[in-house]
């Protein structure tokens, strides 16, 4: 008797420590109290409680199951399992548990409303739409079903609807978590670079700690061309976490930016130090190879970083440039063929236009002419003032004998850099090709005459 007496203190003590928010010394007393009973199915959930709070989701939905299993089925208890899962990204064991609610309970908003994500997550976006509706049939103005179905669609490319579903959700509440850094990064896939960065603010205001949006400003900002901007806020975000591996991922990018080769490097390791599984840090530490002419080294950096399999589709982009640049074409258009066929609606037009550059000329360089020239003006449709791309269909016409149709994208990269001296010098590549072809030309005519003339020494 007396162990139980003490477990049931040591559960007041818990719920107490979890009020306050003190979730470890919530952790270690209700840790405490099922060691001494551990048949209470309210402890255990209060468990999971904490644990989800720790952002401990895999313990916390063993302790959710062992609540449900001494309890039966509980709809808040499978609701938090249900959340838990989402976390873990396991949506089909999620949508399971929150069907069973909704078999409870037709009327349970939630239920719905994560099975929202729920199917965002498993890329069923008709039935996340579908969910979308059922919830709302019972409860109007959820802001949650507003992130959710934003999510959802962000995921299709469709921003501007995504945009004002969370333009709804702030309107139901003002200071909904994360509502506004997804404005911002929505904004910034539509490349509205200006408009992304007062979001962005605007979630730091909300959360002056925000990590993860003091990270994202700073690219954006190092994007804009922002520089010594972008290189404060990534210093802001490393006093407030040290092992801010992102940040010294981006400072280094930012060093490389300058030229400033050591520098760079020493950045990137200590981030690889950080986080040895953090994508783009060996895509990094190439480029600074192939700045020193290391071209090998860094050839084999980029083999390194693609084993690590966890990057975003524009990652993807950023290394298959890199790839066409050190002469790794088959790789590259391997890397980058999916991306176009599969994520081309998720990608913002900038994003597109370097892919289909980057493959173009990966085509080009595999003797794949027809098919280089092809992706090389589809990367203008995505942005035509794309210069780089009229330079590669300068020397893609030229390879294959098409002075005029060469010359004809030559005036064009003119007219937006008409002082770029590349440039200037495909116009000298031109003139001799010309020259070359009309010479060769000239002679075939003169061999026709007098092959004509004198049959006979033919």
């Amino acid at each position: 008797m007396n162990e139980w007496f003490e477990a049931e203190q040591h559960a007041e003590q818990a719920h107490k420590y979890y009020e306050a928010g003190q979730w470890e010394k919530a952790l270690n007393a209700l840790q405490r109290a099922l060691s001494c009973n551990p048949a209470q199915a309210e402890w255990h959930y209060g468990l999971g409680l904490v644990l989800e709070e720790l952002e401990r989701y895999e313990e916390a939905t063993v302790s959710f199951r062992d609540a449900l299993a001494l309890q039966g089925d509980d709809i808040d208890t499978l609701l938090h399992l249900s959340r838990c899962y989402l976390q873990l990204d396991r949506p089909r064991s999620a949508i399971k548990h929150l069907q069973t609610v909704n078999q409870i309970d037709a009327d349970c908003e939630a239920g719905y409303c994560y099975r929202i994500l729920a199917y965002a997550q498993l890329g069923d976006h008709d039935m996340a739409e579908q969910m979308f509706y059922m919830a709302r049939q019972i409860e109007e103005e959820c802001p949650s079903c507003y992130d959710h179905i934003a999510q959802s669609l962000t995921q299709i490319g469709q921003f501007d609807k995504a945009i004002w579903c969370w333009e709804q959700c702030l309107e139901i509440d003002p200071h909904f978590p994360d509502a506004y850094a997804n404005l911002a990064t929505t904004y910034w896939n539509k490349g509205l670079h200006a408009r992304a960065h007062s979001y962005f603010l605007r979630q730091l205001r909300e959360d002056p700690g925000d990590l993860q949006t003091l990270v994202n400003l700073g690219i954006l900002l190092s994007e804009m061309g922002k520089h010594n901007e972008a290189r404060e806020k990534f210093k802001h975000a490393l006093e407030l976490d040290p092992a801010q591996a992102q940040a010294r991922l981006h400072l280094g990018e930012i060093s490389l930016i300058a030229g400033h080769l050591d520098a760079a490097e020493s950045e990137l390791q200590v981030a690889q130090r950080l986080d040895d599984t953090l994508p783009c840090v060996r895509l990094g530490m190439a480029r600074i190879e192939t700045r020193r002419g290391n071209l090998q080294h860094a050839r084999l950096l980029l083999r390194e970083e693609l084993n690590l399999n966890n990057h975003t589709d524009q990652q993807k982009v950023d290394i298959a440039r890199l790839m066409v640049e050190l002469r790794m074409a088959e790789p590259a258009l391997k890397l980058l063929t999916p991306i176009l066929h599969e994520s081309a609606l998720t990608l913002d037009r900038r994003t597109l236009s370097h892919a289909y550059l980057t493959r173009g000329v990966a085509r080009v360089l595999l003797d794949d002419r027809g098919h280089g020239i092809s992706d090389l003006k589809l990367s203008l449709s995505f942005d035509g003032q794309n210069t780089l791309a009229m330079h590669n269909l300068v020397l893609a016409y030229l390879e294959i004998g098409e002075t005029r149709k060469a010359k004809f994208w030559l005036i064009q990269a003119l007219k937006l850099k008409p002082n770029n001296g590349s440039l200037k010098q495909l116009r000298l590549r031109i003139l001799i090709t010309a020259v070359t072809h009309h010479y060769r030309k000239g002679i075939q005519k003169i061999a026709q005459t007098f092959r004509r003339i004198f049959p006979h020494w033919s």
